[in-house]
């Protein structure tokens, strides 16, 4: 294998790697969200959702892109063999990370109060706001470690500490969650007799946020002793570093704040639709004389639901995102247009292949997937949330991987510009649909498209500008998408005839899903979707397409 395929292999791979651990921990977080889900209810929920958009926000605000700019950083040193300057990027983030996230922390723990009734409109969640307040501090300073790793090539410590994070995420949110609702029981009936669930609920959302902060910890214990394993590693190639140029903590601190600045925007805009919807849905439907229960449990249909369940495929996106920024960085500072080309290819390609079958099936299954989960509960609001907005998945997942693009290629500034845009006619679109023609929540599924649509168009636009680069049709959407409907059909047809034969979801969906991951993977190939090429490029892609090749697909 050539050069020019190994870096395309070595590039798909770890993209691939941290796909594979964010669908896993994604699906972990789907398992122990049903327990979650059906103690708290639809406003208990709409609690823990709430307050956990004033974390996000908190969290993009003051380090969530540390990450993304540290590995940008660290790969633009690597390349050039500036080991020492790489190394002394990290300790200076660091330095960084433990000052914006300690702010960040109090901020979130001693404004609960007000957030929770000035900002939300939703007294409940402020407990919940309270117990995950520390777990910026520690995912400040995880971010740095894990930046360093993708910076230097590898996201294996990356995604082994998310699954561990996940899995600790679970076990104590479950925990958590039904223990702080007895204490909160006890509450409601000493200070109300019983009247109100507000305590309980309040309280049972704080011990589901729990995990999240447990779960974050444990990952970063685990990244830190991976460092400390490799530190001697480390630090003799900055021993053997012969680079002359000397960066200081004063020369990096610009370079990483001009470099933050723009991806905090770019991510805080991306994603602080969530809260602004949450702000505008409360105060507006309150103003249209909607109880506080009520309101609640509608914002916990769709982020419960609609939102947790269109955000799985997106993950993917996410994890091609981390790898092709500093991929992209690398071929930037070569000026190597061709290799930049080539991964933005790919990159599309690759996402594309799981983003429009996920959105098909959603669309197709929605119905029996909440059926299933949340047997006790009335979901056709939510199904019905899922399947105008099941395009998202497409949507979203092409402008999170064209941001990473863009900042790839050094366009920091475009990302935020686009993202702000869209946020905008995001925002305008919601408060109409919300004031003025009462649409409730599909107003929000609607805004949703609005604000993905907008930065898809404006990124893509100018990736081609910058690179002449015309994003090839038929492989990378048309195949797909004919691929995805037959598997839609067939997985809907099985699903109606196993539920009629049996009456139970439990038996049907299981078995649709398989038969619609089936059909999918033999119409790709069948159709040419994929190239032995591309399946090469694949971790494990030789035996792939010996299998392959065995069962005469290819």
């Amino acid at each position: 294998m050539n050069t020019r395929k190994k870096r395309k292999s070595n590039f798909l791979i770890q993209g691939s790697i941290l796909a594979v651990s964010s669908i896993i921990s994604r699906i972990i977080g789907f398992v122990y969200r049903i327990p979650i889900t059906n103690a708290l209810g639809e406003e208990g929920m709409g609690y823990y959702s709430q307050a956990y958009s004033i974390y996000s926000i908190l969290l993009m605000l003051s380090c969530l892109s540390l990450p993304s700019a540290v590995s940008k950083l660290v790969a633009e040193r690597y390349t050039t063999g500036q080991k020492r300057n790489a190394f002394t990027v990290f300790k200076a983030s660091m330095l960084f990370a433990i000052i914006v996230g300690s702010t960040a922390t109090l901020i979130t723990y001693f404004g609960a109060s007000f957030f929770a009734n000035q900002v939300l409109n939703t007294p409940g969640c402020v407990f919940a706001i309270r117990m995950i307040a520390p777990t910026i501090l520690v995912v400040a300073v995880t971010g740095v470690i894990k930046g360093y790793f993708q910076g230097i090539g590898t996201n294996v410590p990356t995604a082994i500490s998310q699954l561990i994070d996940q899995i600790f995420n679970a076990i104590v949110s479950i925990v958590g969650c039904t223990q702080l609702m007895k204490a909160g029981r006890v509450a409601d009936l000493v200070l109300f007799n019983g009247e109100t669930n507000t305590y309980a609920l309040g309280k049972g959302a704080s011990g589901a946020i729990l995990g999240t902060a447990v779960g974050a910890f444990t990952g970063l214990v685990f990244l830190a002793i991976v460092f400390l394993m490799y530190r001697r590693s480390f630090e003799s190639q900055v021993k053997r570093d012969i680079t002359r140029e000397r960066e200081s903590y004063s020369s990096i601190y610009p370079i990483l704040i001009a470099t933050i600045i723009p991806i905090i925007l770019s991510t805080t805009i991306y994603n602080i639709s969530e809260i602004l919807d949450a702000s505008i849905f409360g105060h507006v439907l309150k103003r249209q004389g909607i109880d506080n229960k009520t309101r609640a449990a509608l914002w916990g249909s769709i982020t419960s639901k609609y939102r947790l369940f269109t955000n799985l495929p997106v993950s993917i996106a996410s994890a091609l995102a981390v790898s092709i920024l500093p991929s992209l960085t690398k071929a930037a500072k070569t000026g190597d247009k061709g290799d930049a080309v080539r991964k933005i290819q790919m990159s599309m390609r690759f996402t594309m292949l799981i983003a429009i079958p996920s959105m098909v099936g959603l669309a197709v299954l929605a119905g029996p997937i909440y059926d299933t989960i949340y047997s006790s509960q009335d979901n056709t609001t939510a199904t019905i949330y899922t399947q105008i907005g099941a395009i998202t998945v497409v949507l979203f997942s092409i402008s999170t991987v064209t941001n990473a693009m863009l900042q790839g290629l050094g366009r920091l500034k475009a990302p935020v510009k686009h993202g702000l845009i869209g946020l905008i006619s995001h925002v305008i679109v919601v408060y109409l649909l919300l004031a003025l023609f009462r649409l409730g929540g599909y107003a929000i599924v609607i805004g949703d498209i609005v604000l993905a649509g907008v930065i898809c168009y404006l990124n893509m636009k100018k990736i081609r500008k910058i690179t002449r680069y015309r994003q090839e049709i038929r492989r990378t959407f048309v195949i797909p998408f004919i691929c995805s409907i037959i598997m839609g059909a067939a997985a809907y047809g099985i699903y109606l005839a196993i539920y009629k034969v049996t009456q139970r979801n439990i038996f049907a969906m299981p078995v649709s899903i398989i038969v619609a991951v089936i059909v999918y993977g033999i119409s790709i190939i069948k159709l040419k979707g994929l190239s032995q090429d591309d399946i090469i490029s694949m971790p494990m892609g030789k035996k792939l397409l010996g299998i392959f090749k065995k069962l005469h697909l290819m």
